[in-house]
């Protein structure tokens, strides 16, 4: 009978403890609660036979590597797409962080695996697509820079309205596979590079950090746009996704405007956050405007 009274007389103080540890930490819970952001955008490129596809632009042909192939034995009239895996990303821009707007609504998105070209398509490159070169209407000038005609320079000068015609134009030769702008999401993605912070290499706005990854109004050698890949890729193995051209996506803003991504060599960094957009008339060309391509398949 003593243990009997021993045994209720524990099990009753452990009932009190336990109701009060569970309303003290729920009241605790409701008035300090965070919202923890997951760590989204980890999925990197795939590894193996698929990791990259090179589209011969002449022939329509495109063929599979893996993540080691040489950028060096591309052809000047081919284009090299990196696949990034189905994902979760976290995109925009926190309210209140650094260079936040209204315009960049922070979310996380799901993405289908999709390819993305490895740098702004050049010059060269633009050229087998579309059979024109708008750069050259723009000539050497104080505002475009003394060298306006190199084969790796980003393809620049053409309208947002023109390339997507000229886009068209070119997958009615396509057989298994069609080319298009980035969406926004696509673009944001592969631009973080993994990351969840303004810029794809993290917060540092020093100049000898920047000019590692981006060319923009702090780190440019020179005016105008530079050759292509020859700054540090980012985690996703993406060249100048800041900087340098600013890159024409999918969607259009107020008014019709076609919406830019990444800034320019025009721009200083702020403008070429992760989150960052730009918006230009359509129907005008302009120097620092360029372009990166998604290559799906259609069979």
């Amino acid at each position: 009978m003593q243990n009997t009274r021993v045994l209720l007389w524990f099990l009753a103080i452990t009932t009190l403890l336990l109701v009060a540890c569970g309303s003290s930490t729920s009241g605790s819970g409701s008035s300090n609660s965070t919202v923890s952001v997951p760590n989204y955008n980890s999925a990197p490129p795939s590894s193996g036979i698929g990791s990259i596809r090179v589209l011969d632009l002449p022939t329509g042909a495109v063929t599979d590597f893996d993540e080691n192939y040489n950028m060096a034995l591309l052809g000047v009239d081919q284009v090299a797409f990196r696949l990034v895996n189905n994902t979760e990303a976290l995109i925009g821009s926190r309210p209140g962080s650094l260079g936040n707007t209204n315009d960049e609504p922070y979310r996380v998105v799901t993405l289908n695996a999709y390819y993305l070209s490895v740098t702004e398509i050049t010059q060269s490159q633009w050229q087998a697509l579309s059979g024109n070169s708008p750069w050259t209407a723009l000539g050497p000038s104080a505002a475009v820079g003394a060298v306006v005609n190199d084969p790796q320079l980003p393809a620049v000068g053409m309208t947002a309205n023109e390339a997507i015609a000229d886009i068209a134009t070119y997958n009615g030769t396509l057989t298994g596979f069609e080319i298009d702008l980035p969406s926004q999401e696509q673009w944001e993605a592969a631009c973080r590079g993994g990351s969840s912070t303004p810029y794809g290499w993290g917060t540092d706005e020093s100049v000898a950090t920047i000019g590692l990854y981006a060319i923009v109004q702090e780190t440019r050698p020179n005016i105008g746009v530079q050759l292509v890949g020859q700054r540090l890729r980012n985690n996703y193995g993406f060249f100048d996704m800041h900087g340098n051209a600013a890159e024409l996506v999918q969607g259009t803003g107020s008014g019709g405007t076609a919406i830019l991504r990444g800034g320019s060599w025009s721009d200083i960094v702020l403008h070429s956050r992760s989150g960052n957009r730009q918006y230009i008339d359509p129907d005008v060309p302009h120097a620092i405007i360029g372009l990166r391509l998604v290559l799906r398949q259609t069979l």
